[in-house]
């Protein structure tokens, strides 16, 4: 994408207004149940981990780079009115920064800008996780190239950093946030409560839960780090690991819970009900289905900033210990020797669960590339193995299994 004018394609208000319609269309589509019988406060806190907005331009990843040079011919006139014309050379210059986070904050044009009249904005595209901007000079000479690549970050930056541009607009943005959602829930809380009502006067048998549970999620972004003059590595720490285990397991047992979630789904399906929460919790990584990684086709395969895997999952209809088993194979075949943080995600549709939970435990650790046990992880369904690779058993992978029982 290309944001024509940074800072100026969008109003803040406009944007604030329409974060509003989406949040509560979020809550409207909830079912009524739900609504009534879940707790207020961690829901809250959940929406505002989703909906809160954040943005980073990692400086110190700057690159220009060179695209083009071309010979220009300027034409003017003499005193006496003869034709003349000069040679010059453009030099086509592209300015390159990493970026995290939700990039509709250098589109949004804040209340109180230090942009003057006088501005004229820079376009900037957006490829993937980086921004490019373009700038042409027409000599050679290091401080006037060094004066128009300030320039070019000031249009493009400048207004996010001051004390009142678009990053503190986005802090009150998120500060404010909570109380707006609250605001939100309680009028459709009170509205599906009316409704309840009217329904019990009528008859209508409409018994639920007293207690729905809310997995409480949290944004993360994976910060790069430098590991040589400007090559960057991304790194994702254990803690954040663990978060996007925990993620998933809270939110596929609150899954359990609803029926309407699960029933008539294949592994497609149930594996596309984790993919929207894991990009709008996890900034600055992007997860995907049926994506390509060494020898086949990842269900979940997670990507840092600069286009590496730092997590890898497998979601399987349990069929018995033997496909369990070419599940692991298929699991340990897709990654690589950098890909170190994985996942296999069960789906256990028969009846017996607590069986079944003992024979994949028994699966795990009779696999040839068994190395060890680390003990539960994120549940009681959630179990944490090290494994090691096919192809070199000095290379070791964290592996979690997680096991969900959806019912038929």
């Amino acid at each position: 994408m290309t944001i024509s004018k940074p800072n100026r394609e969008i109003t803040y208000d406009s944007y604030v207004a329409w974060a509003k319609q989406q949040i509560e269309r979020d809550i409207l589509s909830r079912p009524a149940d739900y609504i009534m019988n879940v707790n207020q406060e961690a829901f809250i806190e959940m929406l505002t981990t989703a909906y809160s907005v954040h943005f980073e331009v990692y400086y110190n990843t700057e690159r220009l780079e060179l695209e083009s040079q071309q010979q220009k011919r300027k034409v003017f006139h003499d005193a006496w009115g003869y034709e003349e014309y000069k040679v010059y050379t453009e030099y086509h210059f592209c300015l390159k920064y990493k970026f995290t986070g939700d990039i509709v904050v250098l589109q949004i044009e804040p209340r109180c800008s230090h942009y003057s009249s006088l501005y004229r904005p820079t376009p900037i595209d957006v490829i993937g996780d980086e921004l490019q901007i373009r700038f042409v000079a027409t000599e050679a000479d290091t401080k006037k190239i060094q004066s128009l690549i300030d320039e070019t970050k000031g249009n493009a930056f400048g207004n996010l950093d001051n004390n009142s541009g678009a990053q503190w607009q986005m802090n009150q943005y998120n500060e404010h946030l909570p109380g707006e959602i609250r605001k939100i829930f309680e009028k459709v809380r009170s509205q599906r409560e009316k409704e309840h009502q009217v329904f019990l006067e009528l008859g209508v048998s409409n018994l639920s839960p007293k207690n729905i549970e809310v997995p409480v999620i949290k944004k993360v972004t994976p910060i790069p780090s430098m590991t040589g003059s400007k090559e960057i590595s991304y790194k994702l720490k254990e803690e954040i690991y663990r978060d996007i285990l925990q993620h998933i397991y809270q939110l596929y047992k609150g899954y359990e819970k609803h029926v309407s979630t699960y029933r008539g789904k294949h592994e497609q399906d149930l594996r596309d009900l984790i993919l929207p929460p894991l990009n709008s919790t996890f900034i600055g990584m992007n997860s995907s289905g049926e994506t390509f990684n060494k020898n086949g086709k990842t269900d979940i395969i997670t990507k840092a900033p600069d286009n590496s895997n730092v997590f890898i999952a497998e979601c399987k209809i349990w069929r018995g210990e033997v496909q369990l088993s070419e599940a692991i194979d298929q699991l340990l075949k897709y990654v690589t020797w950098r890909d170190t943080q994985t996942a296999l995600i069960l789906f256990v549709k028969n009846s017996g669960i607590k069986e079944i939970v003992e024979k994949a435990k028994n699966t795990m650790i009779q696999h040839r590339c068994f190395f060890r046990c680390c003990g539960n992880g994120c549940g009681e369904s959630s179990f944490s193995y090290i494994f090691h690779t096919s192809e070199d058993d000095k290379c070791h992978i964290a592996l979690e299994l997680m096991i969900f029982h959806f019912p038929e």
